[in-house]
């Protein structure tokens, strides 16, 4: 049997068809990875620590004084987000947040994805407390969530903090009782990588479109540094056109006799 191709009318053409945005094709199983972080090439030399450090809440570039709220984590690891209402299931708002505070983080990233200016400093892999011996604090990876047809430019990431406890060598650190927009405090662009870093979910991962940020809060210290009394609350959002998705976290630190002996993310 013959097959024959059919000839169009006179002055008909045959229309293009128009690509799809990659960001909306995400669904399909031939995509492995979204964005690639981005490491930094270039390194910083380690200062000596003040005996009274200045405040930096997300980390400041070059603030190796400052008491670190921002450049974080606790008890429980990833936190798979559950079926979302159907009202949740637009591109209106997020579908979740979640926080990582222990164990690897989601992506296959670590803090230095986030922050390859930092990684001189040493921090580990995994997601929780460090001591770094002349910084201690925690990691904690910050994760949002949206369907994946979304577009994720219409998405933005923040973080407000609250210092409850500040006091080195028995004296009051003016960050203590400040609060405010931590991300602003930074002086950091939020807005892209590799501050904002972003991963097709699935996996460990829950499903949907990922929108992660992380933040290693942290206090200096050296053998001057008798007493230090730290602790912070964190509020993390991912914000979209009609609506928000937030998680809270804090951390707390203490330090006797120059050892640490609390060091903890909840």
């Amino acid at each position: 049997m013959r097959t024959f191709a059919q000839k169009l009318p006179p002055g008909q053409r045959v229309r293009p068809v128009k690509s799809t945005p990659c960001w909306a094709r995400v669904g399909q199983n031939e995509i492995t990875a979204i964005l690639h972080s981005q490491r930094a090439t270039g390194k910083q030399e380690l200062q000596r620590l003040p005996i009274h450090p200045s405040p930096s809440l997300t980390p400041r570039e070059g603030g190796d004084h400052d008491i670190d709220l921002q450049p974080p984590l606790g008890g429980g690891g990833p936190m798979p987000g559950g079926p979302a209402p159907a009202s949740a299931e637009t591109c209106d708002q997020p579908r979740d947040m979640i926080k990582v505070t222990s164990g690897s983080f989601l992506g296959g990233l670590t803090i230095d994805s986030y922050y390859p200016d930092l990684a001189y400093r040493g921090y580990p892999a995994n997601a929780g407390p460090f001591d770094l011996g002349n910084r201690v604090g925690s990691s904690v990876q910050l994760v949002g969530v949206i369907p994946s047809p979304c577009n994720p430019s219409s998405f933005t990431v923040a973080q407000t903090y609250s210092v409850t406890r500040a006091r080195f060598n028995g004296v009051k650190h003016p960050l203590e009782g400040q609060s405010g927009d931590d991300h602003a405090r930074s002086g950091r662009n939020t807005a892209a990588s590799p501050f904002r870093q972003e991963f097709l979910g699935g996996g460990s991962a829950p499903l949907g479109y990922i929108i992660s940020f992380a933040d290693p809060p942290s206090i200096p210290y050296d053998a001057t540094t008798t007493t230090a009394e730290f602790d912070a609350n964190f509020v993390s959002s991912l914000v979209g056109p009609g609506g928000r998705k937030s998680v809270d976290w804090s951390v707390s630190v203490r330090i006797s006799g120059g050892k640490v002996t609390t060091n903890s993310v909840t």
